[in-house]
């Protein structure tokens, strides 16, 4: 694996960690809102109950059909008189959360009776300073299903009353089924906030209470839900992540590609390499004697031009050089290549011609950059007394220099057909004399050091 590709690995793991992080405090958040319970208490049943999120009225209604008077005989002789009305509570929502799980606790005033109630259930608390009674009912079904009563009730005249002292209270729980349960959020910018109103009947004993009772005690409950996209980091969070996901999908596209890519040049590495190994061997068959010198040249100056620290693709690419470096020799005569004898002036001219041909031949490749300056230039001499054009010093490109030593130590260390080998201690004789004049001094630096560590050796020692 790249290490670039771990390193984008390790990248995209940490942002994931921390996005993890990031919804779980989210999470958190959004539930301890949901989950707190908040209370608002209930002054007056007269004028509106206004908090910060939400406000509760409870008033009588008021019209002409909406109050009763209920005469009872009394025990005692005479009649018992009891006003009843329909109180309204109106429950609104002014905060910007949706209200759910709501609840209202109504407290009676003074001694009284509940008669119904509608559309959801109550809870009735019943002598809460004595002996505490605690039932919940629906008043609007309760007669008809027979319930059997664990609280006070009583008859007044066909309907059924259930009575309150001062201090006892009843709490409403919505209904469901009437999707009382929830209001929405109030939407900023509108005047009327969302709303659900119930109501109740309540009698009292007395004619004398035109305005009615006033409901002053009672709390409502509820809870607020929100949601994560009600939170503005949340809209951070969720950006972040999609570019998390964007960038992950052009890392692996990218990925994908690149390896595509490297595939194609290694193939088209080894293509390069394996035609260049096949030309250099109709080379190598024109002098039995130099079989195997274009290869050995190659590794001898991947290993040098390694050693001096050029970048891997300039190594590599110093190694085809090596193995092309003689390719003109194939419009050398055979005569010259493989004679035994030593070549007349004439016949050196020609052989000389082998790196101007060969630069001829690589004059249109131009997949591997000076790889035409290797071939023309790998005979100059350090202190310009070479051929063909007798450059001196750094006036011959770096790429020449490294195979004029990588040339001149396999040429030594070879069988040639006019000679046998040198001996290592002639090699190494020659690599020194001759530093600074034939060779570049830093090239053969790095060739004796790439001997004494054993990575270059002798043909002696590797048999």
């Amino acid at each position: 694996m790249r290490k670039s590709t771990k390193h984008k690995i390790l990248f995209f793991f940490l942002v994931l960690i921390g996005l993890i992080a990031g919804y779980t405090a989210l999470y958190i958040s959004v539930s301890r809102f949901n989950e707190k319970e908040r209370t608002m208490p209930v002054l007056s049943s007269q004028t509106e109950t206004k908090g910060k999120d939400e406000s509760v009225a409870i008033k009588p209604r008021g019209g002409s059909t909406d109050s009763w008077v209920k005469k009872v005989a009394a025990a005692s002789g005479g009649e018992d008189v009891y006003q009843g009305a329909i109180y309204d509570v109106v429950v609104q929502n002014h905060s910007s959360y949706e209200m759910t799980d709501w609840n209202l606790k109504v407290e009676a005033p003074e001694d009284c009776y509940i008669n119904n109630a509608w559309c959801g259930k109550v809870e009735i608390h019943q002598h809460t300073k004595t002996t505490e009674k605690v039932q919940t009912l629906d008043l609007r079904t309760c007669e008809e299903q027979g319930i059997t009563y664990k609280i006070d009730v009583q008859q007044m005249d066909s309907d059924l009353m259930i009575p309150l002292d001062a201090g006892d209270y009843f709490i409403y729980y919505p209904s469901a089924a009437a999707k009382e349960e929830k209001l929405p959020e109030s939407v900023s910018g509108t005047a009327d906030a969302p709303e659900i109103k119930v109501g109740f009947i309540a009698y009292y004993a007395g004619d004398k209470k035109e305005e009615g009772l006033t409901f002053s005690s009672g709390v409502l409950t509820y809870h607020l839900h929100e949601t994560a996209t009600d939170i503005p980091a949340a809209g951070v969070l969720f950006g972040i992540t999609v570019l998390w996901m964007l960038g992950i999908i052009v890392c692996v596209m990218v990925e994908i590609k690149t390896r595509q890519l490297v595939k194609e040049a290694e193939n088209n590495a080894r293509i390069i390499k394996q035609s260049m190994s096949a030309f250099m061997g109709f080379i190598d068959a024109k002098d039995s004697s130099t079989n195997g010198h274009s290869k050995r040249v190659a590794v001898y100056a991947k290993k040098l031009a390694q050693k001096y620290g050029l970048s891997k693709e300039e190594v590599q690419n110093i190694f085809y050089m090596g193995l092309m470096h003689d390719c003109g020799k194939i419009r050398v005569p055979d005569s010259i290549l493989c004679k035994k004898g030593k070549l007349t002036d004439e016949e050196f001219g020609i052989m000389k011609t082998h790196t101007t041909e060969g630069a001829k031949l690589l004059s249109g490749f131009t997949s591997i950059p000076q790889i035409r300056e290797a071939v023309l230039y790998h005979h100059e001499r350090y202190d310009g007394r070479g051929y063909p054009e007798g450059l001196k010093g750094e006036e011959i490109p770096l790429v020449a220099r490294i195979l004029c030593v990588a040339d001149s130590f396999d040429a030594m260390n070879s069988n040639r057909c006019y000679r046998d080998r040198l001996t290592k201690e002639q090699i190494l004789e020659q690599l020194r004399s001759n530093r600074g004049t034939q060779f570049d001094p830093e090239i053969v630096d790095c060739m004796l050091e790439l001997i004494d560590s054993g990575e270059i050796t002798f043909h002696a020692e590797e048999t």
